[in-house]
């Protein structure tokens, strides 16, 4: 009797703090509340195909904007989605393989041949778990998270300046906060991989962070977000190597806890849209509010040392560098 009474106690307060945790993440969500319309504007968006990217350019698709999804998949289905949605056909979708630097030069290559503008470039495109190596030799992971973004943003300096005042947005992770980063690991196959995938998304803070300062003056903002925990695609293959015991508990907490792709795709679309953002750069933003930066983000002489060997590792020619 006394066990039971002790078990009733203990399970009360579990179910308490569970209800007190989901009240406070539910209070402390962002919400974007700018009304503005992208009435010609130019959005372009990776990993458009599905989960928070898909969600991202519906809503601005609906915003009355010119939306291209890059994706390695085919993004034909999505894209007759959004236009049938949206009732906007100025929807288009490309193919790009952020795991091919190649892919990414022919890609960037049509953008600047295709397009007279780039209003708002938006990095979202990621991989929750990798092992494997590209076919340039270096971690699937960290290059299609990190390195490939860094490649293209670089490739669309040009037209982003042109098309000024505009947004480059890195799409991040408070896992960035978890991580084993140096200048030695940063193109090696960590193990455990989630170390890996918190390396690249502290690589997605700093190259924000950095390509706000060296494009200061010029009217193009760059920013990163973190997005929540989301039930998305990227976490169907994060955690295929637990057991199946370990993942379902990973998803009833996703259930219970997680964002939609609609609640997740709000700070993306705070930092593309909102007139206040306009002129901030090098912020990360979580919720759509600022928040502070891991510390080795702020360490000057290890985030130059971080871009530096960005530029070697994704081959940048003298004339495409800042």
């Amino acid at each position: 009797m006394i066990n039971l009474n002790i078990f009733c106690i203990v399970l009360y307060f579990i179910v308490f703090f569970v209800v007190l945790f989901k009240l406070f993440l539910e209070l402390t969500k962002g919400c974007m509340k700018s009304n503005c319309l992208m009435l010609g504007k130019t959005v372009l968006i990776t990993g458009g195909n599905s989960g928070l990217g898909y969600q991202t350019a519906l809503i601005l698709a609906g915003r009355g904007a010119k939306i291209i999804i890059a994706d390695k998949n085919d993004s034909t289905q999505s894209k007759n989605r959004i236009i049938q949605e949206t009732k906007n056909p100025n929807v288009k979708s490309k193919m790009l393989d952020l795991s091919s630097f190649e892919s990414i030069r022919i890609f960037a290559k049509e953008i600047i041949e295709e397009e007279d503008t780039l209003d708002v470039l938006i990095n979202n495109a990621g991989l929750g778990y990798s092992g494997l190596k590209t076919i340039d030799n270096l971690p699937e992971l960290m290059q299609v998270n990190h390195l490939g973004s860094f490649l293209l943003t670089h490739l669309l300096l040009d037209l982003l300046k042109k098309s000024a005042p505009s947004r480059i947005i890195f799409v991040s992770s408070l896992m960035a906060f978890i991580n084993n980063l140096t200048i030695k690991n940063i193109d090696k196959v960590l193990s455990p991989l989630s170390l890996s995938y918190g390396n690249s998304k502290l690589c997605n803070i700093i190259t924000a962070n950095v390509f706000a300062e060296k494009l200061k003056g010029t009217g193009v903002t760059s920013n990163s977000v973190h997005p929540g925990l989301v039930n998305t695609p990227i976490f169907r293959n994060a955690h295929q190597d637990l057991p199946k015991s370990s993942l379902d508990a990973f998803y009833v907490f996703l259930k219970l806890f997680g964002k939609s792709v609609f609640e997740g795709a709000q700070t993306n679309i705070h930092c593309a849209i909102s007139k206040s953002l306009e002129k901030v750069s090098g912020k990360f933003f979580v919720d759509c509010t600022p928040f502070f930066l891991p510390f080795k983000a702020k360490n000057k002489l290890f985030v130059q040392e971080i871009w530096r060997k960005s530029e070697e590792l994704v081959g940048l020619k003298d004339e495409e560098k800042l």
